[in-house]
């Protein structure tokens, strides 16, 4: 064997150690090992249909409201929102020769119970590693009939299941799931689940840390269940960390 066949072979090993440490426990996302079970919560979940069926293409009225899609996996995919025919909102996803864009779901349901339907849309992109499943989810808050409020955000690997009745019989919060490499209690770096609520507040995300005696959530990543919260963060640290992420996160007006 050459002398550059060797060196090949070693840098092709090194690489592969190399990326398999840099994913926790050597997977990006094992379906066996859930970041946090729902079941408890499974009567309280937000449950909806995407209304993007077909996903390539479509078109999608109640009353005055029309959204239309149009998702092309080695092209961009476009998004229309019109009332009465008046176009309120177009947002493109562009894509090229390396990373191309697809339309994820659309959802129309009212969140914030003020009778209006909002839209919901997960835009999402090829990738790789865990990178990946962080998306930037866009919520469209009808405020009265044709008129809509812009907010985005984003979080680990969002489902609408992720709009959870913390409290019985009420609106529906937020929980924001986050994963995080963070410096525990025993010094070394662990890789964590985390769960933030955020109650929609006129038409704003707002965090609550207080409401909730399970939430925020921090959970310890291993290949075991995981629905225990962890003791390896003390409380200061659990705070800090939160103390980075938005309080408020503000919706803006949709004008045309």
């Amino acid at each position: 064997m050459s002398e550059n066949m060797e060196r090949n072979i070693c840098g092709v090993f090194f690489l592969i150690v190399f990326l398999w440490a840099c994913i926790p426990n050597g997977s990006a996302f094992d379906d066996r090992y859930p970041p946090f079970d729902l079941k408890a919560w499974k009567d309280r979940t937000l449950k909806v249909s995407p209304i993007n069926e077909p996903a390539e293409s479509g078109k999608f009225q109640d009353g005055d409201v029309t959204i239309s899609w149009v998702s092309k996996v080695s092209d961009s995919s476009v998004i229309e929102i019109r009332c009465k025919d008046k176009l309120i909102e177009k947002m493109e996803l562009p894509g090229d020769k390396e990373w191309s864009a697809f339309l994820g779901k659309i959802y129309y349901v009212d969140l914030d119970h003020n009778r209006l339907p909002d839209i919901v849309i997960t835009p999402a992109w090829w990738g790789s590693g865990l990178g990946s499943f962080y998306k930037t989810t866009l919520i469209y808050f009808q405020t009265t009939p044709g008129k809509f409020r812009r907010l985005e955000f984003t979080s680990f690997y969002f489902e609408i299941k992720d709009f959870v009745s913390l409290k019985k019989n009420a609106n529906p919060e937020l929980l924001m799931m986050r994963m995080e490499l963070l410096k525990s209690a025993d010094k070394e770096a662990h890789n964590y689940w985390i769960y933030v609520p955020y109650k929609i507040q006129n038409f704003n995300l707002v965090m609550d840390r207080s409401h909730f005696p399970d939430f925020p959530k921090f959970i310890w990543y291993s290949k075991k269940q995981n629905s225990q919260p962890s003791d390896k963060l003390s409380r200061k640290q659990k705070n800090q960390y939160l103390d980075t992420l938005p309080a408020l996160i503000k919706s803006m007006p949709v004008s045309r």
